[in-house]
Formats: C-alpha cells, sequence, structure tokens
C-alpha cells in the first residue's frame, strides 16, 4: 500500500511537536543566559571585542553622545536642547542664500526659536480617526507643491528632508501626513516630504528606496537632514524636533507598543536621521536585504564601524505609536535577513549607497508631498522568503517553511529571554 505524502501545511502544524526542537530551544536559552551573565558581571574583561561590535553591549548603554539622559524629564530636556540647539544647529550657506536673496550675514535674533511657543508637547495619536485625503489637503493651503514648507517670520535652522518608502500603505501614508504636516510647522522647519514608491519588483527592498530617496532628494536641495522613516511609525510629541545630531539619531526610538521602552539597546530602526556626511561615510544602506528584516540591523553595524555613538532623545518626548497591520505578501520574511547581525567593516565600504541601481519611473509633486517612483532590479536568485500572512515560503518548498518556522521560534525565544535578563 503507498502511503500518501503528507502535504506542507500538515508538515508546519506538527514541526513544534518534535522533542528535538524544544531541546534545541532550552540549549540556546541556557546559552545565551550564560552569555548576559557574563556580560553583566564581568564586562570587557572577559567579553571580547568583537561581541561588542555587533551590538550586544547595547543593552545597558543608552546615554546619548550629545549629553541627553536616557531618563531625562522633558523639561530638563528642552533646557539641555536649546543650548545644543544655539550651538550646533546653524542654516548652511546655500539655505541662507536662498532665504535671503543672495544675502550670507544674518543676525542671531533672525534665526527661528529653538523652543518654538507654538509647540503642544504630547498629542493623542487615533490613526483609525484619521480623515480623507481630500480634507488633509484642504488643511493646508500653505504647503508649496511637493510637500515643502518653511516659516516666513524666521530664518529656519535646518532644511529637513523625510524619506518614506512605500508601497500599497495608503491608510498609513494618510495617518503620518496627517500628523508631520502640522508637528514639522510647529518646530519651524525647512522640510519637505518625499514619498519613494517602488514600481517593481515584486518583492519589496525598504533599504534601497531610502538610498534612492537620499539620491533624488540631495539632487533637490542642500538638506542639513535626512528623516527615513517608516510609514507605520506615528510621532505623539512635537518636543522630539526632527533635526540631526552631531552621530546618527535615532528618531523613533520609544514605542507606545513597547511601553516607551528600549527593548534593547541594538534597536536602530522605524525613524533614524542622518545628516549627509554621515549618510555618505556609513556608505547608506545595504542593498541586499529584499522583504522584511536585516537592514536595519545591517545600518547599525555600519554606523558602529566608523566609530559612531547612537543618538537618542529621551523617552519623555520621543515617543511614538506603530501602527498595527497584516503582514504582505509582497515583503516576506528574508529567510537570510541574519546576515545584517554580521559585523562586516571590510564589507560595508565596498556594497550600499555607491553600488545603488535604480531606474526613476516618474518624479511628481503632489499637495502633500513629492512622489517619487522607482524600479530597482529584482532580488537575487537565490532569494528565499516566508509569507507571515499565508505561511507558506517564497521560492522554497515545504522543508524549507518548517526548518524557518522552527528558527523564527528558537530566535524569538532567545530574543525574548535576553530582553527578559536586561530588564532586570
Amino acid at each position: 500500500m503507498v502511503t500518501p505524502k503528507k502535504s506542507p501545511s500538515t508538515m508546519m502544524r506538527r514541526w513544534y511537536l518534535s522533542p528535538r526542537f524544544w531541546l534545541n530551544v532550552v540549549i540556546v536559552m541556557i546559552v545565551m543566559e550564560a552569555l548576559v551573565l557574563l556580560l553583566n558581571n564581568f564586562g570587557s574583561h572577559v567579553v571580547p571585542n568583537w561581541f561588542y561590535a555587533v551590538g550586544w553591549s547595547f543593552g545597558n548603554s543608552s546615554d546619548s553622545p550629545d549629553g541627553f539622559g536616557p531618563d531625562e524629564p522633558a523639561d530638563s530636556f528642552l533646557v539641555h536642547y536649546e543650548d545644543y540647539c544655539r550651538k550646533s544647529l546653524l542654516p548652511n550657506e546655500s539655505s541662507i542664500r536662498e532665504l535671503l536673496d543672495g544675502r550670507t550675514v544674518y543676525n542671531e535674533s533672525e534665526l527661528c526659536h529653538c523652543i518654538p511657543q507654538s509647540l503642544v508637547g504630547g498629542f493623542g495619536v487615533n490613526y483609525t480617526a484619521t480623515p480623507s485625503l481630500e480634507s488633509i489637503i484642504s488643511l493646508h493651503p500653505e504647503l508649496k507643491l511637493g510637500g515643502r514648507w518653511l516659516p516666513s517670520n524666521c530664518i529656519p535652522r535646518q532644511r529637513v528632508a523625510v524619506i518614506i518608502p512605500f508601497r500599497d500603505r495608503h491608510e498609513h501614508l494618510k495617518a503620518l501626513l496627517y500628523i508631520l504636516h502640522p508637528m514639522l510647522q510647529r518646530q519651524e522647519l525647512d522640510y519637505t516630504i518625499f514619498v519613494v514608491e517602488q514600481a517593481e519588483p515584486e518583492i519589496f527592498n525598504k533599504a534601497m528606496l531610502m538610498n534612492a530617496g537620499f539620491q533624488e532628494a540631495s539632487r533637490v536641495a542642500a538638506f542639513d537632514c535626512f528623516i527615513f522613516h517608516d510609514v507605520d511609525m506615528l510621532p505623539e510629541d512635537d518636543r522630539n524636533f526632527y533635526v540631526c545630531s552631531p552621530t546618527p539619531r535615532h528618531v523613533g526610538a520609544y514605542l507606545h507598543n513597547w511601553k516607551y521602552q528600549l527593548p534593547y539597546g541594538g534597536l536602530f530602526g522605524g525613524v533614524t536621521a542622518f545628516t549627509r556626511a554621515q549618510f555618505e561615510l556609513v556608505n547608506g544602506f545595504s542593498n541586499q536585504y529584499y522583504g522584511w528584516g536585516g537592514e536595519d540591523d545591517d545600518m547599525l553595524r555600519r554606523v558602529k564601524a566608523k566609530n559612531f555613538k547612537i543618538s537618542r532623545f529621551p523617552p519623555s518626548v520621543a515617543r511614538f505609536v506603530m501602527i498595527k497591520h497584516e503582514p504582505d505578501d509582497g515583503n516576506p520574511f528574508n529567510m537570510r535577513s541574519s546576515l545584517g547581525y554580521r559585523y562586516r567593516p571590510n564589507h560595508y565600504s565596498q556594497e550600499g549607497l555607491s553600488t545603488l541601481v535604480y531606474t526613476k519611473k516618474s518624479d511628481e509633486p503632489l499637495p502633500l508631498y513629492r512622489r517619487l517612483t522607482v524600479a530597482l532590479p529584482p532580488p537575487p536568485k537565490n532569494f528565499k522568503g516566508y509569507s507571515r500572512r499565508t505561511h507558506r515560503s517564497v521560492r522554497g518548498d515545504g522543508r524549507a517553511v518548517r526548518g524557518f518556522a522552527a528558527k523564527f521560534t528558537a530566535v524569538l525565544s532567545v530574543v525574548c529571554l535576553l530582553l527578559f535578563s536586561l530588564n532586570l
């Protein structure tokens, strides 16, 4: 009698029953717990330098290099920020020439306030009650075509490009624009919002879109600061200024979803800020990460390879809500995303912004933003992904799905244990 083959879905339902799988999970958890204890009790005397290089040591060190403490209350932060702003946030010569009709000399009193009186502090975010796109457009007749605004009564201290990688998240984009425009105007910035949309291929590459957005925005104006902004990240406090720091800045560090705590020090994504010089020095994002996962971890290691520290404003102001959403088949989990955890200092200068290839399909100045549509190269032939919606592999088989599910659950268990240990 011929035994019928088990379908991939049947195998997926039974992988978790394997004693070998759970034994592996327990072993890995014990090893990670031992490493955490080693870090906490002996520090760099025992732990090799490469261990710190890949980011594990960030968990207990979140002091910002620009002097903003991780537990600093909002009032204290504003005092320190105003001092930093007056000394460091000054407009570039190109912006001055444009704003002052060729004049480059200005009085300090002409500059916009570091702490504008129009700020409201924390504000409630209810993204389910966002008005229609037409209503949002009608609320902002002051915007220039292409999503630019600048104050008319003072010289803005920074010119900022907000770059949003995008595909098929129209409700999220609408909610973000509804919040961003009034908030950035209250901060008295000269800003332009760029939405970089991927036309092809089918598999999403967020990092490559951000590289393309940087290239295209750089051709538009001499921006002082580039904010790379996930479309599902909504700010909750206008005292979290969208400006750059002396080192790369993690703008969206503290989420409502995580009780406004940094789950681990190696987190660097969601919303980040780079000056032009910083972004070019780290050679931008990697172009290798098609699908979900890996690009933010890779960027963190690029930053560390150039001996930068991560700047973060305190959670009293740097607060965000991340919109929950269903997984997208066009953005499957990249089964090789663990490559982002590897510390490869020699690789970073050879791959990234300097090797970016894309085709610009369109450049449309719309009322609320500048829409860039680009086509990217196809993913490599050996790409393997996993759809988190249908639980099926992309370019894989049942065995690949089963192996991935086991590995993913094991990694998730280890991460949960590590976060728990670091917060003890």
